[in-house]
């Protein structure tokens, strides 16, 4: 399995101890969700950058990766509280991967971003909040599916 792949997971792992969520924490790209099964964590990526970090031969060198990893909160409230709501959702995400290196395939794991829609178009109004997270880590040229 790729490292990205094995971040991604361990993301899923990581927040699914978060008690308010009930288990409902994916990495799914596509969702569909209904009310009952709010407040619900997907985490994916859409984003990496590889930069080669030695000048050895083909095969023998190092690559130096940077994955955004996105979190998408999901969670219904009334318009007077959806805002606190989603914030104190947000609030458990950041302690956890905060002091994470996602079991230590990371080298750095950062937030470097957040933000927030508020759908009322449905039955329920829905709060997503999205944040971004700057993933480092490292792995050899040829060798996708181990980090160094």
């Amino acid at each position: 399995m790729h490292v990205r792949r094995q971040l991604i997971e361990q993301a899923v792992t990581e927040l699914s101890a978060i008690t308010e969520f009930a288990g409902q924490v994916s990495s799914r790209r596509l969702l569909s969700l209904r009310e009952d099964q709010l407040p619900y964590c997907n985490i994916y990526s859409d984003f990496e950058d590889i930069e080669v970090q030695t000048q050895n031969k083909p095969g023998f060198r190092k690559e130096h990766r940077k994955m955004e990893l996105t979190i998408d909160v999901h969670a219904t409230g009334t318009p007077e509280t959806i805002d606190s709501d989603i914030d104190a959702l947000v609030v458990e995400v950041e302690k956890i991967l905060g002091i994470s290196t996602l079991n230590d395939l990371a080298h750095e794991v950062t937030p470097t971003g957040f933000n927030f829609e508020y759908d009322s178009t449905g039955d329920v109004p829905v709060g997503i909040a999205t944040l971004t997270w700057l993933v480092r880590y490292f792995t050899n040229e040829g060798d996708p599916e181990t980090a160094i």
